[in-house]
């Protein structure tokens, strides 16, 4: 009797240690999207622009640009001050239908030039156009690539992925910005 009651308390042991593990996630992962600006499909079929009356059209990298990385890259102008020039894509994540919540981010390496100007990367909800990401940056002098990056938690499965310079009134300059090397990523 002695034996079993020992037998018994070494399983109810066993059970309540069980029990108090806590249960790793059925599925874990890592959804991702690049975009290098490079072809096929040319990038002007997968992003929108400000209206080219007002900001020209962007240029997706040729002779006279400097991509970071491979033969593509996207270069917005906004020429005369008191303009605001952007290209826009809507991208849907993925995995949010099934993980919602899922912690997302973006970072994209860029170079922005011009007086009291700035690059704006922005995340948008499309219903309400307001902001879910925001970051800014600011020339520091040079055309070097610095990289820029923003995080959310995803409520939604798509999201506008806007790029926006900014070249204030009275600058007395171009505001130029290159982009390169995007990556949209979220874990769930």
């Amino acid at each position: 009797m002695r034996s079993m009651r020992s037998a018994l308390r070494v399983l109810v042991a066993a059970a309540v240690a069980t029990a108090l593990i806590p249960a790793a996630p059925a599925s874990a992962g890592i959804w991702q999207l690049t975009e290098g600006f490079e072809s096929p499909p040319a990038p002007r079929l997968r992003w929108t622009n400000s209206d080219p009356n007002v900001c020209g059209v962007p240029s997706w990298g040729g002779w006279a640009l400097n991509p970071r990385t491979g033969s593509g890259l996207a270069s917005i102008a906004a020429l005369d001050p008191g303009e605001w020039c952007w290209i826009a894509r809507t991208i849907q994540l993925t995995p949010v239908t099934a993980h919602p919540g899922a912690r997302c981010g973006l970072g994209v390496w860029a170079t922005v030039t011009g007086r009291n100007t700035a690059l704006n990367v922005e995340v948008i909800d499309p219903d309400t156009w307001t902001y879910i990401a925001f970051a800014a940056l600011t020339p520091d002098g040079t055309r070097n690539y610095r990289q820029v990056s923003a995080g959310w938690t995803a409520r939604r499965t798509d999201v506008v992925v806007r790029f926006s310079i900014v070249n204030p009134a009275g600058s007395g300059s171009v505001a130029t910005s290159d982009l390169d090397d995007l990556v949209v990523q979220c874990a769930y």
